[in-house]
């Protein structure tokens, strides 16, 4: 499931990510429509959403003062625009990248 049906499905949610990937992005918003050629639009938004720039280090949930959620940015993966949450009380890692 892709982001956009992530968010179509819960409306209310933030969408976030570090301001090295909302630049590779909006660098590369061209690309959709050579997406959309290549994988059709059922699979690839006309108009996707870019997320909020996260400018902090770390966030914590309303309730859940014990447990912050840490920005790992920026990382290098198969690109590096990378950007990784991660969640020490849970021992989770929420990871994506601009590509």
């Amino acid at each position: 499931m892709g982001a956009n049906a992530i968010l179509e499905a819960f409306p209310e949610a933030r969408f976030y990510a570090s301001l090295q990937t909302v630049e590779a992005i909006n660098n590369e918003a061209w690309r959709t429509k050579e997406w959309i050629k290549m994988f059709g639009p059922e699979k690839i938004p006309a108009e996707p959403r870019v997320p909020e720039v996260f400018n902090h280090t770390f966030f914590i949930l309303e309730g859940d003062d014990s447990s912050p959620i840490h920005l790992l940015s920026p990382l290098q993966g198969d690109t590096i625009d990378h950007t990784m949450f991660w969640l020490p009380t849970e021992r989770v890692i929420v990871a994506g990248s601009s590509t």
